[in-house]
């Protein structure tokens, strides 16, 4: 009788026992841990080889070596379809969402991880329906560099990564120069994937106010009519009715008109620097979160959950439209002068509900002045101005090609790293083309990510007749890489290459001349130029010039100037031209 017994347990209950066991504990580390606690970075990559494991079907884990500038991997969890393949041209909608850009603002690695487990079991049909690329940790130098206080004036949680990575850059303003591994990486992966939406998760700084969550959106002005309108007016809107129905009251990013939120909230604009701006150039729709620093960490990750849920749900009911209108954006915009280097319409704004503090002063215990505080004491709701209008301040007909130098090998390896389709010079050809001079510039009087940019770019045009080398890069424009190319490539854009310093050695002169041999040569040009003698004349008499900068005019206008000095490297072709090319 105990032999049967035993067999019976043997066969009938061990198994169960041994599926009990073998039954994953889905919980995230966040939930596992407490409400003020944030995966690290080897947990959230454990976690998704966990999900990865267990649900082999509907996800998979992808893992690209040494992407990073600390040298280590970076992940992209993809759910909805397995066949990576297939992705790029499926007829679902295609999201993907970044978190921990800034390992320091990390709701997005808690609340994605938790959302991507319900859609695998709760939440399935969902998942049917659209392809989830999701990147658990971007930073991943920053991530695994944890402490408790590089974020000063953030409520939890109790540890979490540094804003930077492995070379002391901001990885949210790296997407156009791409200046590290983790960029490049991204811009391999985007191009490959080409997402329909884009989301970025982020904790806010600044004012103090109501509301959890807030939200930066692709800039509508910058669209094209019916591609901006729709944004505008349909996509964001549902998002904002879904949030609500979900207990949260959405508002647009604060960044504050005057010193408070009542003096009007002002649209960020997304240059290319940023995830959403470099995501616009190539037609997708991008948005960032931004959670309020002051409420509790839980709070910020389960309204980070239902604001990426609500991006989902919206994508999927939009799925169709977001897909025509991204095409017709593409083409529309390829036939249209571009349009850049935009400045904030002062005049025009819309009016929103906002939930903010009373802003009062007191007199500060440390400072003895007096320090602006928030009273949470006399919550208001209040319509307020939303300045979300934007002008262009130049347009410039797209070119037919470029013709770019193989020897400013980094702004080739941009190109290339984007994926623009490229032809080269089968052989050395003189070409008479319109080139360009560095007129004039600013420069910021600090470095900033590791650059001095160059801003409010003046250039001029002349004809000349240039050599070009067997291997220089032809560079024909595309609807999908022409938005993508003038802002890299045209020297006034607000992120050009230029604006960047990548051509920086063409602003410096390689020659020059000693004024007591010159002094001769310029009474000779001036004598044998009676146009230039009478420029100089009227020029002298304007500036009150010395004796040197007297000769450097002369010496600007002559001959023995050098014509490369100022001349911008890239060469933009107005028309068909045929040229000898090679693949």
């Amino acid at each position: 009788m105990k032999k049967i017994l035993l067999f019976f347990l043997f066969v009938f209950l061990l198994p169960v026992a041994a599926n009990a066991q073998s039954k994953p504990d889905l919980r995230t580390p966040h939930e596992k841990n407490g409400a003020n606690y944030t995966a690290t970075h080897i947990e959230a990559i454990a976690y998704y080889e966990l999900l990865a494991k267990y649900f082999p079907e509907k996800c998979t884990l992808l893992k690209y070596e040494n992407a990073t500038d600390v040298g280590k991997p970076l992940h992209l969890f993809v759910a909805g379809e397995t066949n990576v393949v297939r992705i790029r041209d499926t007829p679902k909608p295609k999201i993907m969402i970044v978190n921990g850009i800034h390992p320091g603002e990390p709701e997005g690695i808690d609340a994605v991880m938790a959302l991507c487990r319900d859609l695998l079991t709760k939440k399935r049909e969902l998942l049917d329906r659209l392809v989830l690329l999701v990147v658990p940790i971007y930073n991943v130098d920053g991530a695994c560099v944890r402490g408790c206080c590089s974020r000063a004036n953030q409520n939890g949680p109790d540890e979490y990564g540094f804003r930077a990575n492995g070379q002391n850059l901001d990885l949210n303003r790296d997407f156009m120069k791409a200046d590290t591994r983790n960029a490049k990486t991204f811009q391999r992966i985007f191009h490959a994937f080409d997402p329909d939406v884009f989301m970025d998760n982020h904790t806010s700084n600044g004012a103090d106010y109501q509301h959890t969550v807030t939200v930066i959106g692709t800039q509508h002005s910058k669209l094209t009519e019916d591609f901006g309108r729709f944004v505008k007016t349909e996509f964001v809107p549902a998002m904002y009715k879904d949030m609500d129905a979900k207990g949260w009251r959405l508002a647009p990013y604060v960044v504050t008109k005057g010193s408070t939120p009542d003096s009007g909230i002002v649209g960020f604009f997304d240059t290319p620097r940023f995830s959403r701006g470099y995501v616009a150039l190539f037609n997708s729709i991008g948005f960032i979160t931004e959670t309020h620093m002051l409420k509790p960490f839980v709070e910020r990750v389960r309204a980070t959950y239902d604001l990426n849920e609500t991006l989902l749900q919206q994508t999927v009911v939009y799925a169709e439209r977001i897909k025509t209108l991204r095409k017709k954006n593409e083409v529309e915009d390829f036939a249209a002068p571009h349009r850049m280097v935009w400045k904030r319409d002062e005049t025009r704004a819309d009016t929103i509900v906002f939930d903010g503090y009373e802003a009062a002063y007191r007199t500060s215990a440390v400072t003895g002045q007096l320090q602006l505080y928030y009273d949470q004491t006399k919550p208001y709701t209040r319509k307020i101005p939303f300045y979300d209008y934007y002008n262009f301040t130049i347009e410039r007909s797209k070119p037919y090609a470029y013709i770019v130098p193989q020897a400013w090998e980094r702004a080739v390896e941009g190109l290339k790293n984007n994926a623009v389709p490229m032809k080269r010079l089968a052989r050395d050809t003189i070409l008479e083309v319109e080139v360009r001079y560095i007129e004039n510039f600013k420069t910021v009087l600090e470095p900033y990510e590791g650059h001095y940019l160059h801003y409010d770019v003046q250039t001029r045009t002349q004809t000349a007749r240039v050599p070009f080398f067997k291997g220089d890069w032809f560079v024909e424009l595309t609807p999908r890489y022409a938005t993508f190319l003038m802002e890299a490539l045209e020297p006034e854009a607000d992120d050009s290459y230029f604006a960047w310093n990548f051509f920086d050695a063409c602003l410096m002169q390689k020659e020059g001349f000693s004024p007591y041999v010159f002094d001769t040569v310029a009474e000779r040009l001036l004598k044998q130029n009676p146009n230039l003698k009478t420029e100089f004349e009227l020029w002298k008499q304007i500036n009150s010039p010395s004796a040197r900068e007297q000769l450097d005019f002369i010496y600007k206008r002559s001959p023995y100037y050098e014509p490369f000095h100022n001349r911008y490297p890239v060469v933009a072709l107005p028309k068909p031209i045929v040229l000898p090319l090679t693949d």
